[in-house]
């Protein structure tokens, strides 16, 4: 897609993805935005396993995220090729924040930043000793974060004060985080479908991963609308 004087809708309806009926892309798609002399703008509602590659620096990604759960298999990541800094192009993430038609979501109870805040929320992962293993401790940590540095207000704590002590996630929430490994960037949501608070302990089915190409601060290069 080239020419950013306009926005090439890809929700399967030619319009805003939300309040429309939009249709959720294939699995397995490659989105090329822009090319060597144009930049291009897109909005998009990806399928699993997704990538879209920025082909210009100066292009413009509103891409939803909405169902693409990765789970512990990896199978379904999206992949963000060619993110510079948010003065050059411009990419908005939508995660679970709303749904295909107008007001609806899963997250009915809570989506945020583990800690409150992207620039809270980064993962030390010094200690990981493969991507599986770093997935699986920013799962851990979102929920650590939003307990002892956020404001509590997306888990639980059972069992207080006994060896069976365990955070556990919210019914109905999302809460992200993110990290460096090997040269790129992740964001996680760890997701609680269900209407009570439970267990998460790793990546799970239900939760997101994005990979950004690249070391790319997500703090600030990144929109990600909650």
């Amino acid at each position: 897609m080239a020419d950013n004087s306009a926005t090439a809708y890809l929700t399967g309806n030619g319009a805003e993805y939300s309040g429309h009926t939009a249709t959720q892309l294939g699995a397995n798609d490659t989105i090329n935005i822009g090319d060597a002399v144009h930049a291009g703008r897109v909005s998009a509602w990806l399928g699993a396993n997704s990538t879209v590659n920025l082909a210009n620096a100066g292009s413009t990604a509103f891409l939803h995220l909405f169902g693409d759960t990765a789970g512990s298999s990896l199978t379904n990541m999206t992949t963000i090729n060619g993110i510079t800094d948010a003065a050059t192009n411009f990419v908005r993430l939508h995660f679970n924040d709303y749904g295909p038609t107008s007001g609806s979501t899963i997250l009915t109870n809570e989506e945020a930043w583990g800690a409150g805040a992207p620039w809270r929320s980064q993962v030390n992962e010094a200690s990981a000793t493969s991507l599986a293993n770093a997935l699986n401790i920013a799962a851990n940590e979102a929920l650590n974060m939003n307990q002892t540095i956020g404001n509590a207000d997306g888990t639980n704590i059972v069992n207080g004060n006994t060896p069976a002590a365990q955070i556990q996630l919210d019914g109905h929430t999302g809460l992200l985080d993110w990290f460096q490994y090997q040269g790129n960037t992740y964001i996680v949501e760890v997701v609680n479908t269900t209407g009570s608070n439970a267990a998460h302990v790793g990546l799970q089915s239900q939760d997101i991963v994005v990979k950004l190409t690249g070391l790319v601060d997500v703090s600030h290069d990144v929109n990600v609308v909650l």
